[in-house]
C-alpha cells in the first residue's frame, strides 16, 4: 500500500504551478491586457510565464521574486512581439475562394502569358 508521503515529482510540479497561477495570475492578466490586443493571447502569455517560472523550479533561491517575475513577463512579451514581427502575422490576407478563382487568372494563363 503507498505511503501518502511518497509524492511524486509531477505532483510536486504540478502543485507549485497551481500555487504561481493562483498566486500571479491576475497580476499577469492586467500587465498583458494592457498590451495585447486580443484576449486568447492574454492567457497565451500568461501561461507562458506560469510555465517558465515553474520550469525554474521552486524560486527559494530568487531575492525579488516580483521583480523577477515582471522581467520574466517583459521577456515573453518581447518573445511574443518579436515572433509576431518575423512572422508577420498582422500583414496576412485570408485567401477567399470568390475573389480568387477566375479561369482568366488561373495558371495555364499565365504561362501562355495571356
Amino acid at each position: 500500500m503507498p505511503n501518502k508521503t511518497n509524492v511524486s515529482d509531477a505532483e510536486i510540479q504540478a502543485k507549485h504551478l497551481e500555487d504561481l497561477s493562483k498566486r500571479y495570475r491576475t497580476a499577469l492578466s492586467r500587465y498583458f491586457g494592457k498590451r495585447a490586443f486580443q484576449q486568447a493571447d492574454v492567457e497565451d502569455l500568461v501561461q507562458e510565464v506560469l510555465v517558465r517560472l515553474a520550469v525554474r523550479g521552486d524560486g527559494s533561491d530568487i531575492k525579488k521574486p516580483e521583480a523577477y517575475l515582471m522581467r520574466t513577463a517583459t521577456n515573453v512579451w518581447r518573445d511574443f512581439l518579436r515572433k509576431k514581427r518575423t512572422h508577420a502575422q498582422d500583414f496576412h490576407d485570408e485567401f477567399l475562394e470568390d475573389q480568387h478563382s477566375s479561369a482568366e487568372n488561373g495558371p495555364d494563363s499565365v504561362l501562355t502569358g495571356e
